[in-house]
């Protein structure tokens, strides 16, 4: 959950993140919403199976920050500011309910609604409702790595619960890489394997990096490129007292004070849980090289050093034992369950040259290892150097592409160059998480364009 900043939601949340509908089935649906999802890119073999649906005659909506380029048409496309998304999303259940004639949920404040107002004569918004109002079965409502890493996560996860339950619609949360193999092996703060309660719960992700701790192990996280803001989190190692960073490759950061050499994945016997809760156990491929050692079994030397109990484990069977389902199947519960929609203020109008950052990293961006395959880095997906904006925003700023500016989050800042990009909904600009130039801040966060000779005075 490294990219992910809002955990309100995590007492209700369900065993682990995943679909509601047989991976199967998407080809043959009818009707499909994408909430914050560039799904081609974040899920391609998903992606596949959706276009294999619109070419069967699906219909598709999607409400998104960015207009991604998609391999099938859309019945509907909100592209709005990062901060809109949730109330876009809230007017398509307003709209929904209209045509159902049923009440609104009592969940939803008023003040949230009256945010909503905004998107009242929105045609896709309309069109989306209209799409999920349809009666056929075979409905889905996916929330991809935008809606994951959204400031208000909580909120647009019951948004789409209420509309999957009035539409009868599944609902498909799709977090990147073996997510839910995480969750049910406990890699979270509140839970333990299976799903199971700790007494004393620690901190999330966020909290770790917003509220700095005096040491920090690193296990296959490059804080700077990995976390949903990079920007502070690369401070937080900065200043820690002693880091000790699990890592494949050679390059070790200035902060780091101990590396130990971590297999790579080929390396080390593991297990992968699929969004369907399919569960596969994989073998090393290869040996370690050098020094290098499986993860599990750094853990358990340094777990025996620090006389902690639970470190016993002599080979990865007995691990796997403990964690992984019974079954080969691990039951995807219903999910969270009703709780109030928060009362959020929608955003006030920013002043000229302030911008809402959409920082998806680019799909050969998002671990260490793509991040140096040279042939990828080689392609149209490569992990971008320059700042998107909109056309229009551009010319309120009487910027030229391929203009140098400054990107300016709190304290924080990078030097890049901008260029304009339709795809960048207007108010926002887009600097994906990843990049080599610097550091990217939280999905959502409040930016600062300047131009470089201002930002140099």
């Amino acid at each position: 959950r490294l990219r992910q900043i809002d955990f309100s939601a995590d007492a209700d949340a369900p065993l682990y993140p995943g679909m509601q509908m047989p991976i199967e089935d998407i080809s043959t649906a009818k009707r499909i919403l994408l909430v914050g999802s560039n799904i081609r890119k974040e899920q391609p073999l998903l992606g596949l199976r959706v276009r294999k649906a619109w070419q069967g005659g699906a219909k598709i909506a999607s409400i998104n920050a960015m207009d991604w380029l998609f391999n099938f048409d859309l019945e509907a496309n909100a592209v709005v500011a990062p901060g809109l998304l949730p109330f876009a999303l809230a007017q398509v259940l307003r709209a929904l309910c209209d045509l159902k004639a049923v009440d609104i949920p009592t969940d939803l404040s008023s003040d949230f609604l009256e945010g909503a107002s905004e998107f009242m004569g929105n045609e896709d918004c309309r069109k989306t409702a209209q799409m999920l109002s349809d009666e056929t079965e075979g409905a889905l409502i996916v929330l991809g790595q935008s809606a994951i890493s959204h400031p208000m996560y909580s909120c647009i996860e019951q948004l789409a619960r209420f509309i999957a339950e009035l539409s009868g619609a599944s609902l498909a949360i799709l977090p990147p890489a073996n997510s839910a193999a995480a969750y049910l092996a406990g890699c979270l703060p509140h839970r333990s394997a299976n799903g199971a309660d700790v007494e004393n719960p620690g901190l999330n992700a966020r909290q770790m990096s917003h509220n700095p701790r005096a040491a920090y192990l690193l296990y296959n996280v490059e804080p700077s490129k990995d976390m949903a803001d990079g920007m502070h989190t690369a401070q937080a190692m900065e200043n820690a007292g002693f880091v000790v960073s699990f890592q494949s490759f050679a390059e070790v950061p200035e902060y780091v004070n101990v590396a130990l050499p971590l297999a790579a994945f080929t390396e080390n016997a593991g297990t992968f849980v699929n969004c369907e809760g399919r569960v596969q156990h994989s073998r090393a491929a290869v040996q370690p090289m050098g020094e290098a050692r499986p993860g599990w079994k750094i853990l358990r030397v340094l777990g025996n050093l620090f006389n902690v109990p639970g470190f016993d484990y002599v080979t990865i069977s007995d691990i796997i034992d403990e964690t992984s389902p019974d079954t080969h199947e691990a039951e995807l519960d219903a999910g969270a369950k009703s709780r109030p929609v928060p009362c959020v203020k929608k955003h006030a109008e920013r002043e000229q040259g302030h911008f809402e950052l959409i920082s998806d990293p680019a799909i050969y961006a998002v671990d260490a290892t793509v991040r140096r395959a040279a042939a990828l880095q080689s392609t149209a997906d490569a992990v971008g150097t320059n700042i998107g904006l909109n056309p229009a925003d551009m010319d309120a700023l009487e910027l030229m592409s391929g203009a140098a500016v400054t990107l300016r989050h709190d304290l924080h800042r990078v030097y890049a160059n901008v260029v304009s990009d339709p795809r960048v909904a207007p108010g926002s600009v887009y600097f994906p998480a990843g990049s080599d130039i610097g550091p990217s801040a939280a999905f959502g966060a409040e930016v600062r364009i300047e131009r470089e000779v201002e930002a140099t005075k």
